[in-house]
């Protein structure tokens, strides 16, 4: 049996008034892989912090095995901003540092000592190296290089001093010193956040191989999946113990709950029966036997009902169009409950609620209506939806020069191009155009292309659209290689692909853009659905008008009721028009003929759908 090496026991804390948690009691034994979870609130940076020492409870104790190593990752590192990223990595592991300075001291001792002195030198000497080897003392900076490396640095970083990372970098050198230090029970407080997937990937491969014990608390449940094999929850103050990932943790959990209800039930069903029994019987002939069961019954260890955090579901699925009236609500009640137990804390009341469909006419037009209708939707829609696709990506090998770099910069006419190391699954940098000017301008030699690359960012084909979009106006990038499930490069993504979704095609000055409108004929075109209804009437001698758009696109739209499909048709003002390509919420072209008019044909105009 795996032996304990913390045993906590009855721990306690609060802040003020309140309650955080009690009777906190748990068991950690070697290489136990635990998930700390609970609701934001419930405690659980507090608890790795007193695990830690770094903060004492109220009442209970901790006993840790003899010798016992603990390190500890918090939320907000601080780290030493004189030191480069290297050297404060290297700081983890000053014991064994310190360790090979003393075994040069003894070397050098052993140089000079005989007899006696010279046995006992090199008895302390061979204990000292097999300890220092065994921690891979001979291979400090090599594995320090190798964890910065996984965690995302790249080597150009090693040297860079600690106070000029952003927040996210002092994150990630904190999680690397934490790993180095190689302790017996690691403490790690939300580590996954500012990983990027491939970063995330290495970690959880470093943990399931770790030798020690560890206690994680993180939001990331896929992670939680991957390393834990046990999980602790904190919830209404105290903790529950559950074997397993966080998976199966949710799985026992539910299933906790059902008994402890069905146990709850049982005994309230049976103090109904009791108390009618006494209330029944109490003044009679088994008045006797009614006050043994009221003794009974006072006696009784009552069972708590068990408690469970409101959570909000909303269940929103896209179906016909509603009626006139598309929400009623009655007594709508909106706050939040008390932290103390008492009546909740309301933030309004609505006596009735009703919000009907529809629009004012002139407020917004169909196009801002559309793009309206695009931002709500970015969060439904994934990465691999608008990527550029592998096949399509233009890329340069890591063995390049400057000059062909220069070359397919030129050629393709992108500012930004991805750089590989053996293949396009192996991304090692970006190469940005303006990076070369200084070079090109001074004529200097020219320098390896590694040298000059900017950090890649990587993210999963998964990711909704707009959690990429606030992640490059965070991280200040336009590009972001996209991962498929394997950690392969699926494809590329821009700011301009995702601003895209919202606005419509942009062009800039590299663009080829096929010309808004192609005559056919005399009386026929092939129009961008973005020209105006002014530009239709002038080719086609017709008076089109309409008081909510401004474009052929908008406008057959509009007609038909819905957002159109190619291939469908509608008649407008004498115009047949046929929708040939749409791009999701838009228009993209259409051809219009203007059919020739027969001597007895009516001038009136007409407006059929079909």
């Amino acid at each position: 049996m795996p032996t304990t090496i913390l045993s906590v026991e009855n721990l306690s804390k609060r802040f003020g008034a309140e309650k955080i948690f009690s009777g906190v009691t748990f068991q950690i034994r070697e290489r136990d892989r635990i998930g700390l979870v609970g609701v934001n609130g419930a405690g659980k940076s507090t608890l790795l912090r007193i695990l830690a020492g770094l903060e004492q409870p109220d009442s209970g104790t901790l006993i840790a095995q003899h010798g016992l190593r603990l390190g500890y990752l918090a939320q907000e590192a601080a780290i030493d901003p004189g030191r480069t990223v290297l050297d404060a990595a290297l700081e983890a592991m000053e014991d064994l540092r310190q360790l090979g300075q003393e075994l040069e001291r003894l070397a050098a001792a052993i140089a000079d000592a005989s007899g006696e002195t010279l046995e006992r030198l090199l008895a302390e000497y061979e204990q000292k190296s097999l300890r220092f080897e065994a921690a891979g003392g001979y291979d400090l900076e090599h594995r320090a290089t190798q964890v910065l490396a996984g965690l995302g640095f790249e080597e150009v970083e090693f040297s860079r001093p600690a106070g000029q990372l952003s927040g996210g970098q002092r994150t990630r050198l904190a999680l690397a010193r934490a790993l180095l230090a190689d302790p017996d029970l690691l403490l790690l407080d939300e580590p996954t956040n500012h990983l990027d997937l491939r970063a995330l990937t290495w970690l959880e491969t470093f943990l399931r191989t770790w030798r020690g014990s560890f206690v994680v608390v993180s939001h990331d449940r896929y992670f939680l999946d991957q390393v834990t094999e046990r999980t602790l929850e904190l919830s209404f103050g105290h903790l529950e113990d559950y074997p397993g990932n966080y998976s199966r943790y949710l799985e026992l959990r539910h299933e906790r709950l059902a008994r402890r209800l069905a146990e709850y039930e049982a005994q309230q069903e049976f103090i109904r029966k009791e108390e009618e029994f006494i209330r029944r019987y109490r003044a009679g002939q088994r008045a006797r036997e009614a006050r043994g069961r009221a003794t009974r019954l006072a006696r009784l260890e009552r069972i708590e009902r068990p408690r469970e955090h409101e959570t909000l579901r909303l269940q929103l699925t896209t179906g016909l169009r509603s009626g006139r009236i598309v929400l009623t609500t009655s007594e709508l009640v909106i706050g939040y409950p008390a932290s103390d137990g008492s009546e909740p804390v309301v933030l309004c009341r609505t006596p009735e609620l009703i919000v009907e469909r529809g629009g004012e006419q002139g407020i917004l037009e169909a196009e801002e209506e559309q793009m309206i209708h695009a931002v709500i939707e970015l969060g439904d829609r994934r990465l691999h939806e608008v990527m550029v696709p592998r096949p399509d990506i233009v890329a340069l090998p890591a063995s390049a020069t400057i000059d062909e770099a220069v070359e397919v910069i030129v050629r393709e006419g992108h500012s930004r191009i991805p750089v590989y190391e053996e293949s396009i699954d192996e991304i090692v940098g970006i190469l940005y155009a303006k990076d070369l000017l200084p070079i090109l301008r001074d004529g200097a030699e020219r320098p390896p292309l590694r040298s000059i690359l900017r950090t890649p960012v990587f993210v999963p084909e998964s990711m909704p659209i707009d959690d990429l979009l606030h992640e490059l106006q965070r991280r200040k990038v336009h590009l972001a290689i996209v991962l498929d499930e394997y950690g392969g490069t699926a494809g590329l993504v821009t700011i301009e692909d995702l601003l895209e979704e919202i606005v419509g095609e942009i062009q800039d000055e590299y663009d080829t853009e096929s010309p808004l409108i192609e005559r056919v004929g005399a009386d026929e075109a092939i129009v961008d659905g973005r020209i105006s209804l002014d530009e239709v009437s002038d080719i086609f001698e017709v008076r089109l008008e309409d008081e909510e758009t401004t474009t052929i696109g908008g406008l057959v739209q509009r007609r038909l009721g819905h957002i159109p499909q190619a291939g469908e048709r509608v008649e407008i003002d004498g115009l047949r028009i046929e929708v040939l390509s749409v791009d999701r919420h838009r228009v993209r072209k259409l051809r219009i003929v203007k059919p020739p008019v027969a001597e007895d044909a009516s001038p009136a105009a007409s407006a059929k759908a079909s």
